[in-house]
Order: structure tokens, then C-alpha cells, then sequence
């Protein structure tokens, strides 16, 4: 994989998340780590990992 600078990387099972800056509304992401499940490659998991997009309640 060719990262934005140019570096060849070769790092086996990498898997990217990309995670936005700046939304309205303020937003972040939580991960989950379960061991024991192995998702197939989604767009809110893969492998043990899974993540949500989770709104700030702002009162």
C-alpha cells in the first residue's frame, strides 16, 4: 500500500478506519473488541473489531 507520502508500506492484515473530523453534529467513533467473533470485512467491522458512529448529546 502506497501511503500519501509515498512509503511503501507492507504490513500484513491492516486494516484502515477512516474517521472524519469536524462533523456537525460532534460525533465520535466507538470501537468494540470482541475476541470471540471474527465479522468478514464491513463497513462496521472486521475480525473482532467492530465501531459505531455515536452522536454528542449536547444539552
Amino acid at each position: 500500500m502506497l501511503n500519501p507520502a509515498g512509503t511503501n508500506y507492507n504490513v500484513p492484515n491492516f486494516h484502515r478506519i477512516i474517521v472524519h473530523g469536524q462533523t456537525t453534529p460532534m460525533e465520535w467513533t466507538k470501537f468494540t473488541f470482541d475476541p470471540t467473533k471474527n465479522a468478514p470485512n464491513g463497513l462496521d467491522a472486521y475480525g473482532p473489531f467492530s465501531w459505531s458512529r455515536q452522536k454528542v448529546a449536547l444539552n
